[in-house]
């Protein structure tokens, strides 16, 4: 779970396994065999308790979907079909869903947890596009931060990141060659912009424009 001073414990032995979370809100088991076997999540700070079982068949990770007055859990996982996992309880709210096969692969990922929330989704359309979009709020003192990646494989890219009092732009177009990296703290706007050499690949002008960009933030002392 993505919560503050999470551990997971994964072994395998033969075909037994065991699974074990201990998170700051919740904490979890899975034991059994590689084709079946059972789940307990358990609530730290709540009245919750929750059990199912899980089998695996054609590809697939089943998770045996149960819901009680307090608390949900259902899941599908597999590298074949389009997959899912819900856990919802008292204090946190997790849905979990990928797609590896789609014409548009995707990545998805709400939790709503007591000291922080998130929200991720990734899209990749191979050889055409990808976009990476992204926010979360700290519950404890509001700061917040977003990001919005778009781009065209070896094309385009352009970056919008926000982190309250600090903000990066990149953006590469594809009809330009150049790469141009822009920041703004409180008040204060910086822009820097790097030509690519044609006849370098474009990851190494990536690269070297990164590095050049990187390199405007270090002062020597002398």
């Amino acid at each position: 779970m993505p919560d503050y001073n999470s551990k997971i414990h994964y072994s395998r032995q033969n075909d037994q396994l065991n699974l074990d979370i201990d998170g700051t809100l919740i904490e979890g088991h899975a034991q059994g065999t590689v084709k079946e076997g059972k789940i307990h999540i358990k609530g730290k700070q709540s009245d919750f308790e929750i059990e199912s079982n899980y089998r695996y068949e054609d590809g697939k990770v089943l998770i045996e979907p149960v819901k009680s007055e307090n608390g949900k859990l259902e899941g599908v996982l597999s590298r074949k079909v389009p997959s899912h996992l819900t856990l919802e309880t008292p204090r946190v709210k997790m849905n979990m869903q990928y797609d590896r096969h789609a014409p548009v692969k995707m990545f998805k990922l709400d939790y709503d947890g007591i000291h922080f929330e998130k929200h991720t989704d990734i899209q990749y359309e191979p050889g055409v596009r990808y976009t990476i979009v992204g926010n979360g709020k700290l519950k404890d003192d509001g700061s917040h931060y977003s990001i919005d990646v778009q781009g065209k494989p070896r094309k385009a890219f352009k970056l919008d990141a926000d982190m309250m009092n600090f903000k990066l732009k990149v953006d590469k177009p594809e009809d330009s060659n150049k790469a141009q990296f822009s920041y703004t703290f409180n008040d204060y706007t910086e822009t820097e912009e790097y030509e690519f050499d044609p006849h370098r690949a474009y990851y190494v002008n990536w690269l070297s424009s990164i590095r050049k960009y990187i390199q405007t933030f270090i002062v020597e002392d002398h």
